[in-house]
């Protein structure tokens, strides 16, 4: 599983000697298969982690914040990189060798205890999107994503919106969604449609998150072919 961590002081010392490097929106920071250069440490900007289907379609299994650091399992459990990274944003990284985090975790124990919480953490949040991507109809998954993206990364927008600092294509929705893109821009649309969402600036603001948050449980009671809630 593609774990990582956030929280940025826990690798301050750490990642206090790590090169820097940088990525422009869109770029590949380490592919499915590549043996990683090092340990990242996400110093601003968003990184999301995905997989590609045998059919070709990606999907994304979470988004990594400032603070988050990857591919742990590789680094520290010596397991093939199976995913790849790309930056949402642009990026600025911090990166070490792996065995200077090996070390530095032998000889650390309570630090070493505060990263594999915060793997916990991060599983715990790969099996919600997970468990989001394979329930209900298109729409209900779209709304599940953005309330959950909303939740984790929001800032408050007025008395009841929150802003999704993230600048998410249909195709980053679609992705995390497991829909098709096409299927994402029409479900959008009806949400937006709906008052539910707007954009501004290139990003979405859920404009109730209490009332999108009601929207996801809807699926539960709702027959698998049930289609979007007509406008």
């Amino acid at each position: 599983m593609p774990f990582g961590s956030s929280d940025s002081d826990l690798f301050n010392d750490l990642f206090v000697s790590g090169r820097i490097v940088n990525y422009g929106r869109g770029e590949t920071i380490l592919r499915a298969g590549e043996e990683p250069q090092g340990i990242f440490l996400i110093v601003k900007g968003f990184v999301r982690i995905y997989s590609v289907r045998e059919d070709g379609q990606e999907l994304s299994l979470s988004i990594y914040k400032e603070g988050s650091c990857f591919p742990l399992l590789w680094a520290l459990g010596n397991i093939p990189n199976e995913y790849s990274f790309e930056a949402l944003t642009d990026v600025e990284l911090k990166r070490i060798p792996r065995e200077a985090a090996i070390e530095y975790f032998q000889n650390h124990c309570e630090e070493f205890y505060g990263l594999m919480k915060r793997v916990f953490v991060g599983l715990d949040g790969i099996l919600t999107n997970v468990e989001y991507q394979l329930s209900g109809d298109a729409y209900h998954r779209i709304v599940s994503v953005l309330y959950l993206t909303a939740k984790r990364f929001g800032e408050a927008d007025g008395p009841e919106g929150v802003r999704i600092p993230i600048p998410l294509t249909h195709q980053n929705i679609a992705s995390l969604s497991a829909v098709s893109r096409e299927t994402a821009s029409l479900m959008l649309e009806k949400l937006k449609d709906r008052g539910l969402i707007v954009y501004q600036r290139k990003c979405i603001t859920v404009a109730d998150i209490e009332k999108l948050e009601r929207e996801t449980n809807i699926y539960k009671s709702a027959p698998q072919s049930q289609t979007a809630p007509a406008t």
